[in-house]
């Protein structure tokens, strides 16, 4: 029985590791947002964003502007001409919200002032010199950048932000609009004929070339995208799935077919052209319908899915900014879905299953876990070898080093060059680290510090010179000075060893002067020569920026206690320092102290990884073992990713304000917007701002500060993103806003 176990669990591992290499290009965070989050109806149709970045998500009943935590409701209590919205456009400061009655088949208006939160009329908003009164209004549809709008009358008319209302006169009854082009030129298709019909023309409405495809029955195919070429990517999906094309068409009007597939895994499978979406900064398709979600490039590969039935409605009604996709859920609200580029590498994943020692022969990479020694290649799946204890250690000669009841010295193709039964005679069960220095002697250790004479096959105690506190300790990391000696990370302090005259400092809390470290428990060090300064990874005392021949230190901790234990710390070429902890991977700027964590929802394995767990190749590549699993990565894919935090703004949402004068509060941020300041007299009760961030993803992560300058020291926390002014008696004074992060250090005023 224990055999057939044995060999289930192996199979397992197998898998589970090979299918980790073919990870996914992208991966999703995705949240939903119902009634119980405060929208006001469950049937969502639409959603836009305002030049603030705020989310404004169109109901059934009601418009709902969304800050990223809370939502603010506004109905026909409020101004709008009816209860459902079911398109919005933005233009400026103004939301247009197009109602529709299903029972009429009509389409009404409300355009929406955002910072005063007020409904205008069509005639109010554009003048009294409109062709056509806004009661005359029979559809207006939504095409990329602008709205078409029909009248009773049968005319049609288009509204951009850049141009405004413009007549098309050249559209006959039967032809819709299907698309607005580059260079403002139009793609028509007739609704009367029983083919495909389509023509291009331009916004004066001369033809620039008409296609009539007899071979194929007309449907309303939709336009998903041009490229860089100028050629026009039409969605022909005939009877929802049993034809699915994509029809190109090129600058002259020739057009060819082109099957409409993904590939899922390796399996090409048809799929519903009329259901994508053109991302331009993926350079790629988004496709949903109900029981899928993905993200196809252009030629048909899937980089990322969801099979999980969401329930989503088909892509029609999905929004989508530079961050996010907002998809509406058939009946339960919507989602929001973040794509992120999987920049991480996940190897040996099984719950349970975790990594130790690591290092690298070659292009073969070498894993110590608790279930075995894994050999990982670019070519092939890993093998597992028999257990092998904790640390592993890769000599000059490129032998591999082990503990398995002794010490044992491998090649890279783990055939036994010497065993040394001496390293056994103590009874250690577990190694911690292994070493070799110049002169081929070989240290390890569990409790204590004892190096392997190769030749005499004796083991020796270090040479403690009255520093006895290195016999209690656990070493886990040497690092060979430029001067010869050795810098030993332990339990009970920094130790720093000579070659033949053993211990000859130690450097720890209770040190004096020069021997003063803010820590006792050391795992892993980086030496940055740049300004000869030492990066120590402490044990629940962060990361430490340690000068000796200054004799000072500088201390970094982190915003969870688990972040401040951590294994190890690795630089990279762009200024970062790289460290695994028992709460993520934290990507640390050397020249600011900025910070930010990743964790399993951004791709890692685990969010605690495991001492002796690390290893930095020679091409920079970093590799973190966990809990489960190993997660590898290289560094210059997150330079961009960190230095755009930069790109976060503070926006002001809505301001209120209680007017003495008038005995009343007032909404004040058209105003504030308008002029920038805002008078707030001392017998006013109060100014309240309500914050919010252009990028929703760090929303959850935002706490906000704020202070008068030249009335308020020190900055004010707030709460639930409000800031509350009252009694303030000075005339002048500047308000300011500053921002910092949860999982990451970032301050902006």
């Amino acid at each position: 029985m224990k055999t057939k176990n044995y060999l289930f669990t192996l199979f397992f591992l197998v898998v589970a590791a090979t299918l980790s290499l073919a990870q996914e290009a992208y991966r999703a965070n995705i949240k939903s947002f119902t009634t119980s989050d405060g929208l006001s109806h469950l049937d969502v149709y639409c959603f836009e964003k305002d030049t603030n970045g705020i989310l404004w998500v169109g109901t059934r009943d009601g418009l709902n502007r969304f800050d990223g935590r809370k939502f603010k409701v506004f109905t026909k209590k409020n101004g709008l001409v009816y209860k459902s919205v079911n398109i919005l456009y933005r233009d400026g400061d103004f939301l247009w919200c197009v109602h529709h009655n299903r029972t009429t088949n009509t389409d009404f208006l409300s355009i929406f002032n955002i910072p005063e939160e007020k409904v205008y009329s069509l005639e109010e908003y554009l003048g009294k010199n409109l062709p056509f009164k806004q009661s005359e209004i029979k559809t207006i549809h939504k095409i990329q950048d602008a709205l078409l709008i029909k009248t009773t009358q049968q005319n049609t008319y288009i509204y951009t932000e850049k141009k405004g209302l413009k007549s098309l006169p050249f559209i006959r009854q039967g032809e819709a609009i299907r698309a607005v082009l580059k260079n403002n030129n139009f793609l028509i298709i007739d609704w009367d004929k029983p083919h495909f019909s389509l023509k291009k023309v331009n916004e004066e409405g001369k033809e620039i070339f008409s296609i009539e495809k007899k071979d194929l029955p007309f449907i309303p195919a939709s336009f998903v995208y041009q490229n860089d070429k100028e050629e026009i990517y039409i969605a022909y999906d005939y009877t929802l799935g049993k034809t699915n094309l994509w029809l190109i068409i090129d600058t002259k009007g020739t057009i060819k077919t082109q099957k409409a597939t993904a590939s899922f895994n390796g399996q090409e499978k048809k799929i519903s052209s009329y259901f994508c979406k053109y991302l331009a900064q993926h350079n790629a398709y988004w496709y949903a319908v109900p029981d899928t979600c993905a993200l196809i490039d252009l030629k048909g590969k899937s980089l990322y899915t969801n099979f999980s039935n969401l329930k989503l409605k088909n892509n029609g009604s999905s929004f989508i900014d530079t961050n996010n996709i907002w998809m509406a859920h058939q009946t339960d609200g919507f989602v929001q879905l973040t794509l992120k580029k999987n920049r991480f590498k996940n190897l040996l994943i099984q719950e349970g299953k975790g990594c130790r020692g690591i290092t690298k022969v070659a292009e073969r990479l070498y894993v110590n876990t608790y279930d075995g020694l894994f050999t990982i290649d670019t070519t092939n799946s890993p093998i597992k070898k028999p257990f092998s204890g904790l640390a592993l250690f890769k000599d000059k000669e490129n032998n591999l080093w082990f503990f398995e009841d002794q010490l044992i010295q491998k090649n890279v193709d783990l055939e036994t060059i010497a065993s040394f039964k001496e390293s056994y005679k103590d009874g250690y069960q577990q190694i911690w680290s292994i070493y070799q220095d110049k002169n081929k002697l070989v240290w390890f250790s569990n409790l204590g510090l004892k190096s392997l004479n190769l030749t005499t096959r004796t083991i020796e105690k270090v040479i403690s010179n009255g520093f006895t506190e290195i016999e209690k300790g656990i070493v886990y990391h040497f690092y060979e000075k430029e001067d010869g000696n050795i810098l030993l990370c332990t339990t009970t302090g920094l130790y720093e060893m000579e070659l033949g005259k053993g211990i000859i400092a130690r450097y720890w809390e209770g040190g004096k002067g020069k021997y003063h470290i803010p820590a006792n428990d050391f795992r892993h060090l980086y030496f940055d020569k740049s300004n000869q300064s030492y990066w120590l990874a402490t044990n629940e005392s962060g990361l430490i920026q340690w000068k000796p021949q200054t004799q000072t230190s500088k201390s970094y901790r982190f915003n969870y206690d688990a972040a401040n234990t951590i294994h190890a710390v690795y630089a990279d070429e762009f200024g970062f320092l790289w460290l695994s902890t028992e709460n993520g991977i934290i990507q640390f700027e050397k020249k600011t102290g900025d910070f930010k964590i990743y964790l399993p929802k951004d791709g890692t394995s685990t969010h605690e990884f495991n001492r002796i767990s690390h290893f930095q190749d020679k091409e920079g590549k970093i590799y973190f073992g966990g809990i489960q699993g190993l997660t590898t990565f290289k560094p210059k894919d997150f330079v961009q990713d960190f230095t755009s935090l930069e790109n976060i703004k503070i926006i002001p949402i809505e301001i209120n304000q209680y007017k003495e004068k008038t005995g009343k509060t007032e909404n004040v941020t058209a105003k504030f917007h308008q002029n920038k300041e805002l008078d707030f007299y001392p017998q006013d009760r109060f100014l309240a701002f309500i914050f919010g961030l252009t990028d929703y993803r760090y929303t959850k992560d935002a706490i906000y500060y704020y202070k008068l300058k030249s009335i308020d020291k020190d900055w004010i926390m707030t709460k639930n993103k409000r800031a509350l002014l009252d009694n303030v008696q000075k005339k002048d004074a500047f308000f300011l806003a500053s921002l910092k992060m949860y999982n990451l250090l970032m301050d902006q005023v």
